[in-house]
This record gives structure tokens, sequence and C-alpha cells, in this order.
């Protein structure tokens, strides 16, 4: 009995496991773009080049996934400038996130209602300063997990 309690057990923990894997969100169809701002904000341009851009504008799409739970959730936008430099709003706490086992800055939050159906997020980059020249590494978390990469380069 005892053994069998062990083995049952066991595969309880597989199981747990195997639905947690299961319920990290996914995305699909992650793009970035330099963004130029025209008529006070009214209108966007894309833009290759890094002096013309205003912002970074990432696009992508959570998946359907039903064994993930219905509710808020955060979505974070790292972003590595060409000098290895994370880009941020500022450089404290509240800019500042969990993922990997480590803590990171984001330029960007949005928090979602996920219902377990797709859904469409767009988040912006922006920098205090101008955008340098080359090319930007673009990361998308949710729940401390990456669910999105892509990259850019400015001219």
């Amino acid at each position: 009995e005892t053994e069998k309690a062990n083995e049952l057990s066991k595969e309880k923990e597989d199981l747990e496991g195997r639905i947690n894997t299961g319920s990290i969100l996914k995305a699909s169809g992650t793009k970035a773009s330099g963004i130029s701002v025209h008529d006070g904000g009214k209108k966007e341009t894309e833009t290759k080049k890094a002096l013309k851009s205003d912002k970074i504008k990432v696009t992508l799409t959570i998946g359907e996934n039903t064994l993930a739970k219905k509710g808020n959730r955060d979505v974070y936008l790292r972003v590595l400038t060409p000098d290895g430099k994370e880009l941020a709003r500022a450089l404290d706490d509240a800019n500042s996130f969990s993922f990997n086992g480590v803590r990171g800055f984001f330029c960007a939050r949005q928090t979602i209602n996920y219902d377990n159906k797709e859904i469409p997020v767009t988040l912006y980059a922006q920098d205090k300063n101008k955008f340098i020249p080359g090319k930007y590494i673009i990361e998308v978390y949710c729940e401390q997990n990456r669910i999105g990469q892509t990259a850019i380069s400015l001219e």
C-alpha cells in the first residue's frame, strides 16, 4: 500500500508539472518596427532610421490556451540596446520585474484580460534619449516566462 501511495504521488507530481508547463502562455508573430510620430502623436510612420525613430512598436498575438487560468496578466517588454543596456523608463524597482530567476528592467508593461482565447498585443518602447543605430533585441515576458522574441536593426 505504501509503495502504491508513493507511486500515485509521483504520478500526480508529474501530471501537475505537465499541466503547469502546458498552461504557459505563448506568443506568435512577434514583430518590431521603428516609429516616427507626427501631428502631435496622431500619426505614426514606420522608419528604419534610428535618429528618426521616436519609439519602437512591438506587435504579437498571445495564443489560445485552454489549460491557462483566466484573468489579468501583465505583459512586459524588455529591450536590449545595441550597446548592451536595458531600455527602461527608470532604473528603479517600479520598472523592474523577475524572469528566469533574475531581475531586469522593462520599458513597457500592459495588463491584459486573458480568457483562454487568442489576443493581440501592442507595446511601445521609448528612449529618454534618441535611439542609436544598431541591433535591438526585443523580448516579451508574461508570468516570468519569455513568450516572444524578435530583433530590429535601426540604421
